[in-house]
C-alpha cells in the first residue's frame, strides 16, 4: 500500500459582472503531462483558450499532482460524520473553525474508549495537526493568516444521506 501518483489536474475559476465565481476542473493526459512543469505549460495555454471563449475573467487558476492510495483497505470504524470541531483565534482579526472527521479517540476528554463531548485542545495528536497552521510553519489559513490560539472544541455530527 502507497500513495502514487494519478496525475496532474487544474482548476480555473472564472468571475462574471457580479462577482459571481464558476469554477472549472481539468484532469490532464497522463500520457502527455507527466511533470509539473509540463501541466504549467499546458495550463498557460489553456488559460488564452479559455480567455478567448469565454466573456468572464480568469481570477485564478491552480495546477497540482493528486496522490491516491493503491490498495485502499477501508478502516474498520471510522465514521466521517462524526466530527471534532475545533475553534481557534487568528492572526489579522476574528475566529476560525476547523473539523476534524472520524477523529481519533486520543482527542476527545475523558477516559480512553469512553469519550466524552468536549475535544481535549493540548491532544497531541491535535496539536502537531493545528501548529502546522501557526507563524512561521507551513500552511496558512484562508488568505494568509495564521492559527494564534485554540480556543475551543466539541463533537458534531454531520448530516449523512448515505445510509
Amino acid at each position: 500500500m502507497a500513495l502514487v501518483s494519478a496525475g496532474y489536474f487544474s482548476t480555473v475559476s472564472l468571475s462574471d459582472t457580479n462577482g459571481n465565481v464558476s469554477t472549472l476542473t481539468y484532469r490532464f493526459n497522463p500520457v502527455t503531462i507527466t511533470t509539473l512543469a509540463l501541466a504549467l505549460t499546458a495550463q498557460s495555454a489553456m488559460n488564452t483558450v479559455i480567455g478567448n471563449l469565454t466573456d468572464s475573467e480568469i481570477s485564478a487558476y491552480s495546477v497540482g499532482e493528486r496522490f491516491t492510495e493503491d490498495a485502499l483497505t477501508l478502516p474498520a470504524s471510522a465514521q466521517n460524520e462524526v466530527k471534532a470541531s475545533v475553534s481557534f483565534s487568528k492572526s489579522g482579526y476574528g475566529l476560525g473553525n476547523l473539523k476534524v472527521p472520524a477523529p481519533k479517540v486520543a482527542v476527545w476528554q475523558g477516559a480512553s474508549g469512553a469519550p466524552s463531548m468536549q475535544v481535549d485542545l493540548t491532544a497531541g495528536i491535535l496539536t502537531a495537526y493545528t501548529n502546522k497552521f501557526v507563524t512561521g510553519d507551513d500552511y496558512t489559513i484562508n488568505d494568509g493568516e495564521f492559527l494564534v490560539s485554540l480556543i475551543r472544541g466539541k463533537r458534531v455530527t454531520a448530516k449523512n444521506n448515505n445510509g
